[in-house]
């Protein structure tokens, strides 16, 4: 699958989870075992048959999405709860780009920098996520429906127009676009 000159792979056949205290694991499933899993800890959304990791390269820079998921205890039924389902991009930053502390790159983004670490190809990545106040969450998502929250707890009328009481998911083409924004900017300041 491709949007546009970037290539798409989706991650057949395996969804690698990070759990406290158990590791990295990974979950086998075929095609159709895929999405319900999906669906299972997270609902029904375009998430389900978005792509879970896209690599590609722009501006130069080598550029990832992924959508995060963790392990997060246990649901009343002794079921697993896995958290997340919101997608994160990512840059690599080139050898040349200078030493440098969090703050002070200076770009815009959604929610800002959120991740910034020399990984194991020996180059640091920088990236964003789309797990703020006022992004949906899919695994909140599906809570808050299953609880009836709204039901429950109905919201007075003048707050129903807060962003925080609104999620928006950002999918995979917004994440796209920032993620490709976020490269522009880093080739920019490496051109300065």
């Amino acid at each position: 699958m491709s949007i546009g000159t970037i290539e798409i792979s989706l991650v057949l056949g395996c969804l690698r989870l990070v759990a406290p205290k158990v590791g990295i694991f990974f979950i086998g499933f075929k095609m159709n075992d895929y999405y319900e899993e999906k669906r299972e800890y997270w609902g029904e959304g375009e998430w389900v048959y978005e792509p879970d990791l896209v690599e590609f390269e722009h501006a130069g820079l080598q550029c990832r999405i992924r959508r995060n998921a963790v392990l997060d205890g246990y649901k009343k039924d002794e079921s697993l709860h896995i958290f997340g389902g919101h997608l994160c991009g990512y840059v690599r930053l080139p050898k040349e780009f200078p030493d440098h502390a969090e703050d002070d790159i200076n770009v815009e983004i959604h929610g800002g920098i959120t991740y910034d670490q020399l990984e194991e190809d020996g180059y640091t990545w920088i990236g964003f996520d789309c797990g703020h106040s006022g992004d949906l969450i899919p695994s909140m998502k599906i809570l808050e429906d299953e609880h009836k929250i709204r039901e429950c707890f109905p919201l007075p009328e003048e707050f129903k127009n807060f962003s925080i009481f609104n999620p928006t998911y950002r999918n995979i083409d917004y994440v796209t676009e920032e993620t490709k924004s976020l490269a522009e900017q880093i080739k920019k300041l490496i051109e300065v």
